[in-house]
Order: structure tokens, then sequence, then C-alpha cells
């Protein structure tokens, strides 16, 4: 599923649904900055140079950096809630692996770091195809684990449909955002989310040099 996602390879994404995946356990918080960290480690890709242009850059991706730039896009005093220091329970619920039966769960690393690693497999900065290694972990030929269990008590996402769409929305892969809008929990708020997302990136676009780039928000804009 990961490597569907960093893909941009929406027929997977569906079809891994489709086959049974659970995104409530799939989607960990560590999983969800695994998906910012490798994007964000793409030379030259969109998200890479917005995440720079911005104020409050860090050097660890982090989901509160990821809220920080997420207050800073959307402004109007926006508060998000990755950037609250505190357990937020509507948004987020801790589950236990070891209570749950008939789980195949397999070694992940739950860190949350930014020492992680993903395997190339094209010299290109575009068009390439990502399989990416959660905390350095050697997957090999193996699968991705389709059920996002960990060996420790857990924390996954109330709402994760929501939080893919952030999560693709700020790394331009729209036709998955689109997916994520339509899916799940409250259609017509994750719209309006996505259009105050997409207008504040247009902001913090250089306006000459990324043409495209704008032309190419604009149109999700009024797509949405």
């Amino acid at each position: 599923m990961t490597d569907a996602l960093l893909n941009d390879q929406l027929d997977f994404v569906q079809l891994l649904l489709e086959k049974g995946l659970d995104i409530f356990n799939f989607l960990t918080d560590w999983r969800l900055e695994d998906l910012y960290f490798a994007t964000n480690a793409i030379k030259n890709n969109f998200f890479s140079r917005l995440f720079r242009s911005l104020p409050d850059d860090r050097a660890n991706m982090t989901l509160q950096a990821i809220g920080n730039v997420l207050e800073q896009i959307i402004g109007n005093g926006y508060q998000h809630p990755y950037s609250t220091k505190q357990f937020d329970p509507h948004l987020r619920t801790v589950v236990d692996p070891s209570k749950q039966p008939g789980r195949n769960r397999k070694c992940w690393s739950n860190t949350g770091s930014a020492d992680h690693s993903s395997e190339v497999r094209n010299s290109n900065d575009f068009g390439l195809l990502y399989v990416w290694i959660p905390g350095g972990g050697v997957r090999g030929n193996e699968e991705d684990d389709p059920t996002g269990w960990g060996e420790e008590v857990t924390t996954c996402f109330r709402y994760p449909y929501t939080e893919l769409l952030q999560w693709a929305l700020l790394t331009c892969r729209f036709s998955l955002a689109r997916f994520m809008v339509l899916s799940g929990e409250e259609a017509i708020a994750k719209a309006l989310l996505s259009v105050r997302i997409l207008r504040g990136m247009r902001k913090f676009v250089d306006s000459e040099s990324e043409v495209e780039i704008i032309k190419s928000l604009k149109a999700q804009e009024e797509y949405v």
C-alpha cells in the first residue's frame, strides 16, 4: 500500500482496499510520517521545495512540522491538530495489536524519526517507482504489511482518509486526493479543506518558475 501511494498508483490503492486492506489499521502515525519523509527525500519535487520555502522549515520530517506547514499554508489563524502538544482523542485512537486475534504482525520500526531509507529504481527524479522501507528495515521481496500493526501499541488515525488527503494535496498527487475526498467520512468537509489547502499552496509558489504548477493548482481548485 505504501508503494502504491508513493508511486501515485490509484488503481492499486483501490484494488488493495477492495481486497480488504483495513485503512484504519494501515495508517499509523509513524507510517504517515514515513510517507511525508519519503516524498521529501525525492529531490526537485514540489513538496520538498514547498517545505523548504516556509519560515519554519525543520530538519526532521515530523507530523508536528507538517502541521505547522499546513497552518502557514491555510492561514487565517487556522490551528492544525498535528501542532497541538496534547493527545486529541477525537482524531486518534490507540490500539494494542497483541489483543487483536489473527493478525500477522511483522517487525516495523515505530520510531517516527527521520532515520529512514528508500530504494529508487531509476535515476530520474520524475516518473519513478519507489519502494519504501520503513525504519530502514529490509523487506526484500515481501509484500507491504497490509495490517499496519507493529509489535508495540500503535497510534492510528480516526479519520485516515482525511490524513491521506492532506498528504496527497501537499505532494501534488491529485488523482489520489480526489479519491480520498470521496472515500470515508465527510466528503463535503474534505472538499472545502482541499480548496483552502490548494489556494494556500499557490501563495508559496514562485509565479515565474512554477507556471505549470500554478496552472495545475488552479485547475484542481475548479475541479473540486
